[in-house]
């Protein structure tokens, strides 16, 4: 079954990005939630999967999700480097999604991963500043 569907909850959570970095728009926005905690790391958040907590974020619906565009989101995501690692998983109102979930095992992970770093209400918010970030990376 082909995944079109992608789960955020970070930093591309404005869907504007999608068109000005990747060339795609998301036909479908919807609010949703995960289990798990979120950690802020420098200036964006790391996800893992548990039972202790809830995630918010969005779950964007495309028409077709490429082997491209998954290619240029796992650079964006720092797959190759091992911080984060793309998954599949069930959300309860959309169904199948892509997400990427921190690499618990990552020395860089590891580092953020403490009381001092989670984001207890489980949303990350965004501003202009991380906005800027992100569109500088990727351009």
């Amino acid at each position: 079954m082909k995944v079109n569907d992608l789960f955020v909850y970070g930093t591309l959570k404005n869907v504007d990005l999608f068109e000005s970095a990747f060339n795609i728009i998301p036909v479908k926005s919807t609010d949703s939630s995960i289990n798990g905690e979120l950690y802020l790391a420098e200036w964006y958040p790391l996800y893992l999967r548990n039972k202790r907590g809830i995630v918010n974020g969005k779950n964007l619906s495309f028409r077709g999700i490429s082997k491209t565009f998954l290619e240029r989101l796992d650079e964006y995501e720092q797959t190759k480097e091992g911080i984060f690692v793309r998954k599949q998983i069930v959300l309860k109102n959309s169904g199948l999604s892509w997400i990427y979930e921190a690499n618990p095992n990552n020395e860089f992970v590891k580092e953020f991963i403490c009381e001092g770093n989670k984001i207890k209400s489980g949303i990350f918010e965004l501003n202009e500043d991380i906005l800027e970030r992100v569109r500088g990376y990727l351009r």
